[in-house]
């Protein structure tokens, strides 16, 4: 046993040694098919500005990882982003597929801030895919500093996004400015008496097709006002693109088929003044940039539950009472045509204020309705179908309830026919007038001042031949 121990522990160092001696020959060794991946590292904790992703990308055939960049604080993360960005800039601009915009001097990929980290605040951009719709949201605002948001801000600031320069449409052979339905002018957030005025809080931007061409854009913009000095995490911006396609007189059937809505296509709401596809969450959160919202097609009954996020029970009241007044349009369009007009949607008074108060319940929705009426309009044999009117109820109660809780949000969607019966339409009877004219024994009858004699003589030689006759 007590010789057999050193000769064991020899044994083992021997071993390793020559492992030592083989890792160190294979190393020194010159070997160009060393593969040295990209490296992604993902931390927890967060880095600048807010994003918990960092990268260090280096090609397979670099063999040491040398010259690595490192970023110490936010004015280095700054010049390292803006570099990137550059990078990114110049490789992009030969892709067809994204939304350009600028102008005759220079034409650039246009980005919407977007939340690229866990939070809800804005820490990064998302591009713009061209005929396809999209919504983004996000909290540009997370530190009180709202003096230099104010004036330096370029998504706070719908003149320096949408006021100097226009949407271009790029092919391979030209790229021409997309002409804008509406000449309003865009305003510049102000600062003034602790206030920042004209702050952008929404925009929705509708691109009109003809067939792969598009023929203009119309761009609707909100604003708001924010205070200074106070904390503006609360302040949430909605960027939506819509790419709507036209219905003209050409492309109308050779049978005079009027244009209306057909089963299962999209339906459209009016948004602020202009119609946008009428979509509504689904699952998840109600508010979720994840998660895209479900398109709401004609004829085609819905029914989705979404979750919101709340406070205690006077926050979930103004939280449901808001969102219903967002999710269900209180003007939808008629048609997709262009002689489309607004259908309104009526609203059911209903009572959100507790009747009895309680710590353990809360008044809050447990169903709603949005009841679209439609109809046939023309002949039996060529109608179309539009939408006339529409009607939404809520229904509340007393639900259990806890401080801090999420509440759901029922969403249903349901169509309903109000076409008259036909009714059968023919010419009607001519109608036959035998009654002589006014003027039937000119000139032997005239009512002048100058024949008033001559029309005493010839009464008379007509009573004289009418006597003789006899």
């Amino acid at each position: 046993m007590g010789t057999n121990a050193p000769r064991n522990r020899n044994e083992l160092f021997v071993m390793h040694l020559l492992g030592f001696i083989f890792l160190l020959t294979y190393c020194s060794a010159d070997t160009p098919e060393v593969c040295y991946p990209s490296v992604v590292r993902h931390r927890i904790d967060s880095i600048f500005p807010t994003s918990r992703l960092f990268c260090v990308s280096k090609q397979n055939d670099d063999l040491e990882y040398g010259d690595v960049e490192i970023v110490n604080g936010e004015e280095q993360w700054n010049e390292f982003s803006k570099s990137r960005w550059q990078q990114d800039e110049s490789d992009s601009q030969e892709n067809l597929e994204l939304l350009h915009f600028g102008s005759s001097r220079a034409v650039r990929l246009f980005k919407f801030p977007a939340a690229i980290s866990a939070s809800d605040f804005c820490t990064g951009t998302q591009n713009v895919i061209t005929k396809r719709n999209m919504t983004v949201k996000c909290k540009p605002l997370a530190t009180t500093d709202i003096l230099s948001h104010c004036s330096e801000n370029e998504f706070l600031n719908a003149q320096a996004l949408f006021g100097n320069g226009d949407f271009v449409e790029r092919t391979e052979n030209e790229t021409i400015a997309i002409p804008r339905l509406s000449t309003a002018q865009f305003i510049a957030p102000v600062w003034n008496n602790s206030m920042c005025y004209g702050v952008l809080k929404s925009a929705n931007i509708i691109f009109r097709m003809n067939g792969i061409k598009t023929n203009s854009v119309e761009i609707d913009a909100q604003y708001d006002s924010l205070p200074g000095n106070v904390d503006n995490n609360w302040f949430e911006q909605t960027f939506s693109v819509y790419w709507i396609p036209l219905v003209v007189a050409s492309e109308i059937e050779t049978n005079q088929t009027v244009v209306g809505y057909k089963a299962g296509e999209q339906t459209y709401r009016v948004k602020g003044s202009i119609p946008v596809p009428f979509a509504v969450p689904t699952l998840g959160n109600c508010y979720s940039g994840s998660i895209a919202p479900s398109p709401v097609f004609f004829l085609r009954s819905m029914s989705s539950v979404c979750t919101i996020s709340t406070i205690n029970c006077e926050d979930a009241r103004a939280k449901a009472r808001a969102f219903y007044e967002q999710v269900y349009p209180s003007v939808l369009v008629s048609s997709p045509s262009e002689d489309a007009h607004p259908a309104s949607v009526g609203r059911v008074n209903v009572t959100w204020e507790e009747l009895s108060p309680s710590t353990i319940s809360c008044r809050l929705p447990v169903s709603s309705l949005l009841q679209i009426y439609y109809s046939k309009q023309g002949s039996t044999k060529n109608y179309r179908e539009v939408i006339i009117a529409g009607n939404s109820q809520l229904l509340l109660d007393d639900v259990p309830y806890l401080s801090g809780q999420e509440i759901r949000m029922p969403i249903s969607i349901s169509f309903t026919e109000v076409t008259p019966p036909p009714k059968n339409i023919f010419s009607a009877l001519p109608y036959v007038d035998i009654r002589l004219p006014h003027d039937f024994f000119y000139p032997f009858m005239s009512t002048s001042n100058y024949s008033a004699s001559l029309n005493y003589s010839q009464c008379i030689f007509i009573i004289f031949i009418i006597y003789i006759l006899k």
